[in-house]
């Protein structure tokens, strides 16, 4: 997928955002204190596996960056 692909995803997911805040209407409702727990562990959930994924990526540039460096192919031999 190529950047314009990735730009139009955004795009249509901001606007289908904010049509659904548009229109949510009033609820006769509550959230009780599990609730917000859980929604706060789902926070931190995301938070960690973005960063994750994140540490990966990082992992991935910088391997492939010493390897150019040190004239090492990108396919290695595994002899095990």
């Amino acid at each position: 997928m190529n950047r314009e692909t990735f730009r139009r995803i955004g795009d249509i997911a901001i606007l289908g955002g904010l049509l659904f805040l548009v229109s949510v209407k009033k609820a006769s409702a509550y959230i009780d204190a599990g609730s917000g727990s859980y929604l706060f562990q789902l926070m931190i959930a995301g938070a960690v596996g973005i960063l994750y994924s994140i540490k990966l990526f990082w992992k991935n540039i910088r391997t492939g960056v010493r390897n150019r460096l040190s004239g090492r192919s990108d396919k290695t031999e595994n002899n095990g």
